[in-house]
């Protein structure tokens, strides 16, 4: 059995990096990156009291990384691909033939 970290910033600081990669690793996709590793830590920050020890620190927390993963893909697949917006600037520069 594996004992509670000390605190939500020691665990933080020692394994903030493996999440990420964790997260990239499983296909989340880099524009939902940032949101995603936040997500974990926000999930971990609830649920740390409820931390028993029961497994290792990083195993409990790539079970964290697996489920808001599987979330953000589901999401993704809900979600209509965003299309470039087609407005006209405000002022556009004059072109050569208008001079």
């Amino acid at each position: 059995m594996s004992s509670p970290p000390a605190s939500f910033e020691e665990l933080y600081r020692e394994y903030f990096a493996f999440t990420w990669r964790a997260l990239q690793a499983l296909g989340v996709s880099r524009d939902v990156l940032d949101d995603a590793a936040q997500e974990v830590w926000v999930v971990v920050h609830r649920r740390l009291a409820g931390f028993e020890g029961r497994s290792k620190a990083k195993t409990w927390l790539f079970g964290i990384a697996v489920n808001v993963a599987r979330n953000q893909r589901r999401h993704a697949r809900r979600r209509p691909p965003m299309e470039p917006s087609h407005v006209e600037p405000l002022s556009p520069e004059p072109d050569a033939e208008s001079l």
